[in-house]
């Protein structure tokens, strides 16, 4: 698996593994195996990284960290971007939500109240799309069927890219592992801060509350809120854990029935949760999450689910 989705870019992640394979490799060395400016810097962003450790002495040698720490370490950091993250998108739809009512009259927002007008908005949005959808799903979620369009967009060669909270893929199930398999990417987070829809990053979709009787939201057009919106969601998805529909071929997998289980661990479902969409007891699935973790070395889900990705299974 790449640790790109960690912070390394390419030349970071290639130093960092040609030093594993060779521990103590002199600077000169590792110089001759690429651009010399380029494993310099590359080095320096691992040491502030702490991948690597310079060894004393004349001759600059450098030595990895033991990846087990070293990955922890970074997946610790990217949780706590993720938290900071979540903090500015509240921020930011606080920030929205008060200049939406500001601009409701303007050609920039336009706030609409109404399921059934929320839909067709939400329809139209994703039809004028050429070549990106970006989406989040936030739970608990009004429909619990496939998207016709978005399958008829990603038949056409358009990209979708949607991230998920826990409880929307309660509600969806496997509608989204349905969707991943005819080529949505999907990330999973704990939480959202809003539903939304943007194609082409030119026009977007988002909801600004719900309730039983009430759905109001609004549509953008470029502005300065819709780059606000971009932002967040770059900064969820780059924190965000894949979520795949099958094993990626050559990798050793416990079983389906396990594979699944870490999949829906990794999403954030309850015990309970698990179990009914298994079709098994509670206890079945607290047996089969132990035994995953024995197979894995961890003790909390959020481990297991970075094991699975860090190993491919997902």
């Amino acid at each position: 698996m790449s640790l790109r989705a960690l912070g390394l870019d390419a030349d970071e992640e290639r130093v960092y593994r040609l030093l594993v394979r060779a521990p103590g490799t002199a600077l000169a060395e590792l110089a001759d195996a690429g651009e010399a400016p380029t494993v310099r810097r590359a080095l320096r962003s691992l040491e502030g990284k702490g991948m690597v450790t310079r060894a004393p002495g004349r001759v600059i040698r450098y030595s990895p960290n033991r990846p087990d720490v070293a990955v922890e370490s970074l997946i610790r950091q990217r949780q706590d971007e993720l938290n900071r993250a979540r903090v500015t998108a509240a921020e930011l739809m606080d920030d929205l939500a008060a200049a939406a009512r500001a601009q409701e009259r303007s050609d920039l927002v336009e706030v609409v109240s109404g399921q059934a007008a929320a839909v067709a908005v939400n329809e139209q949005i994703e039809r004028v799309a050429t070549r990106e959808i970006m989406a989040t799903a936030q739970g608990p979620y009004p429909s619990s069927g496939d998207n016709v369009v978005e399958l008829e967009n990603m038949s056409a060669g358009i990209a979708y890219r949607v991230l998920y909270d826990a409880s929307a893929i309660e509600t969806l199930g496997e509608h989204v592992l349905r969707h991943v398999d005819a080529g949505e990417q999907a990330r999973v987070v704990e939480t959202l801060p809003c539903r939304m829809t943007i194609a082409d990053r030119s026009i977007g979709f988002v909801v600004l509350s719900q309730s039983p009787d009430v759905v109001q939201f609004a549509t953008l057009r470029p502005s300065p809120l819709l780059d606000s919106l971009l932002a967040m969601f770059e900064a969820l998805w780059a924190s965000a854990v894949p979520l795949g529909g099958v094993a990626r071929p050559g990798r050793p997998v416990a079983g389906e029935v396990d594979l699944e289980l870490l999949q829906l661990m990794v999403a954030g479902l309850s015990d309970q949760a698990i179990a009914r969409r298994l079709g098994v007891s509670v206890r079945t699935v607290r047996r089969r999450f132990g035994a995953q973790c024995k197979l894995l070395s961890v003790r909390t889900r959020f481990q297991a689910g970075a094991q699975g990705a860090r190993r491919g299974w997902i």
